[in-house]
């Protein structure tokens, strides 16, 4: 009897139904794998959504947060401008701006048809 050597590591390979089999389950061990990466992939993607709205958030705070204080000076500084302009330009009158019939009501010289009396 002559014996003829044995290919793969001393085991016969099968014939039929046998590598359909193992190629079968390679397979779905495939398309498992490629389930997981894209849910790891879409976990990602809702990360990095979550984290530019978090950050977008953050910048108009900050936008906000300038311009609510940019306007409270500059409504103090026109505040201030103000009250500066009217004390350093107001000029008290030299006469009363009205005819005087206050100071004759007070002294009793007025000529009305009515008598007057003393303001107090």
């Amino acid at each position: 009897m002559i014996l003829k050597p044995i290919a793969n590591n001393g085991i016969a390979p099968k014939k039929g139904n046998a590598m359909k089999q193992l190629n079968h389950k390679g397979n779905t061990q495939r398309g498992v794998a490629l389930i997981i990466a894209l849910l790891t992939l879409l976990m990602l993607s809702v990360l990095a959504a979550a984290i530019l709205f978090v950050t977008q958030t953050e910048v108009w705070a900050t936008y906000n947060y300038r311009r609510d204080a940019q306007s409270r000076y500059l409504a103090e500084a026109g505040a201030q401008r103000a009250a500066d302009w009217l004390s350093n330009t107001y000029v008290k009158p030299a006469a009363p701006p009205w005819d005087g019939t206050v100071e004759r009501h007070q002294r009793g010289s007025c000529r009305h048809h009515r008598p007057c009396h003393k303001l107090p």
